[in-house]
C-alpha cells in the first residue's frame, strides 16, 4: 500500500506515512488501517501540501471531508516554495494530503 502513494516507515520513529495526491487512495489507506489494525481516524494524524497558487483552507475542507478526518487532526499545511511563481495546469490537482 505505501508504494501506490508516497510511502515511508523509519526505524527510528513509531509509525507509517503515506503520502498521494489521489483521494481514493489514501482513503483506501485510512480505511485498511482500521479494518487490519484497529486504527481508529481519530488516531490518525495528517498534512496537507500543496502548490503556492491553491487555496489552502478550500483543499483543507476538501481533504477533512474526503478522509472524514477533522481538520483539528491535520498539521499546518505545507506550501511547496517551488511552485511559487507558477500556475497549477491541473485544475483538479487538491494537493497531497500525507
Amino acid at each position: 500500500m505505501l508504494y501506490l502513494g508516497e510511502g515511508a516507515k523509519w526505524k527510528g520513529r513509531r509509525g507509517l506515512m503515506l503520502g498521494s495526491a489521489d483521494p481514493k487512495i489514501v482513503l483506501t489507506y485510512t480505511q485498511l488501517l482500521a479494518l487490519c489494525y484497529g486504527i481508529s481516524r481519530d488516531e490518525l494524524r495528517c498534512r496537507l501540501q500543496y502548490r503556492a497558487d491553491q487555496d489552502g483552507e478550500a483543499l483543507l475542507d476538501f481533504w477533512s471531508r474526503t478522509l472524514n478526518i477533522p481538520k483539528e487532526q491535520f498539521y499546518k499545511p505545507y506550501v511547496d516554495k517551488r511552485t511559487v511563481g507558477r500556475t497549477t495546469l491541473k485544475s483538479e490537482y487538491k494537493g497531497v494530503s500525507a
